[in-house]
């Protein structure tokens, strides 16, 4: 299969097992996973599952012998990220499909409730491309001027030359952490509030990359747009508050 896709001009990346991909999501952005079904020690339902929560974007193409119906059940059509293609499967018909895949928008609703007043300046930080563009078209509709960095040295060019009231950063990023990324710039930017986001959770975080105390802003990836809008807006209220009280005094 690595064969038919990089004929068709794709770079591909092998896993020798589902840690091994769990690893391999871990380390770097991943567009689309082709996965079987049946596979060792985890289901490639179970496996999927592991690699969207790291990597919420990433599309999944279903292999199996079995039907659509017996192995995803009501899952199928539950998402547009999703696809299934039935062994025996052709070259054409796998190339089909894994184009359609990435052509396929990330969604992005928005509900009608949240509050649409933003107008601070916000920087998202993250290596994902399809989910950076997401939480930007979201925060853009929400009123806030909006720009975006896929890595730490973008991210400190931008701070350096603009005015950024808060920033959405991942915790994991190339060559350099998010943590140590945010400690820098404040550094810089003391007035500037962090919200980090990731794929693991915060005990997860605390114990491979230490991350602060339980007060410290936190978003675990899937994240839906109420708790980024809300968070955000209450986190640059709270901003706006403490810069009253001390010009007051």
């Amino acid at each position: 299969m690595c064969k038919i896709l990089e004929s068709l001009g794709y770079k591909t990346l092998q896993a020798e097992s589902p840690s091994d991909a769990v690893r391999i999501a871990k380390l770097t952005t991943i567009d689309l996973l082709l996965v079987d079904v049946i596979l060792p020690m985890m289901s490639g339902l179970e496996l999927a599952h592991a690699v969207s929560t790291i990597r919420p974007s990433t599309r999944v193409l279903y292999m199996s012998g079995f039907t659509t119906e017996e192995v995803l059940g009501d899952r199928q059509g539950r998402h547009n990220l999703m696809g299934f293609l039935d062994k025996p499967f052709t070259p054409e018909s796998l190339g089909g499909k894994v184009r359609e895949l990435l052509d396929t928008e990330f969604p992005d609703p928005l509900p009608s409730n949240l509050n649409m007043d933003g107008q601070e300046t916000i920087l998202v930080v993250d290596d994902d491309a399809a989910l950076r563009r997401t939480v930007t078209r979201l925060l853009s509709r929400l009123g806030y001027v909006v720009m975006e960095a896929g890595d730490p040295d973008e991210a400190m060019r931008i701070v350096l030359q603009k005015e950024v009231d808060l920033i959405v950063m991942d915790v994991v990023l190339p060559r350099l952490n998010g943590l140590a990324l945010a400690h820098t710039i404040s550094a810089l930017r003391p007035s500037i509030r962090m919200l980090y986001i990731s794929g693991y959770s915060r005990a997860e975080l605390a114990g491979q990359f230490g991350l602060p105390d339980p007060g410290v802003a936190f978003l675990q990836k899937p994240f839906n747009p109420e708790g980024i809008g809300a968070l955000i807006r209450s986190m640059l209220d709270r901003a706006e508050a403490e810069a009253a009280v001390a010009d007051f005094h």
